[in-house]
């Protein structure tokens, strides 16, 4: 059980970054929210966008590094 924990912890060290001056990041909750919401439904970038309030773009680059994490531990 401890190894499953860690590898968690992994998944969520490799989604999560850091606030800057210019730009607040998106939580690793939140991340791991839209990518499951597009593996589960297989909505359009644009409409799960739409839903989460971020741009198209963001969600476009957050479900394959949030999917890579995950497939990686």
């Amino acid at each position: 059980m401890k190894k499953k924990k860690a590898q968690v912890f992994n998944v969520w060290d490799r989604i999560s970054y850091q606030d800057t001056n210019y730009r607040r990041s998106i939580p690793a909750e939140e991340r791991l929210s839209i990518c499951l919401r597009f593996l589960a439904t297989g909505d359009s970038y644009r409409t799960i966008a739409g839903s989460f309030r971020a741009g198209i773009s963001t969600v476009s680059m957050l479900i394959p590094d949030v999917v890579a994490a995950i497939w990686d531990f």
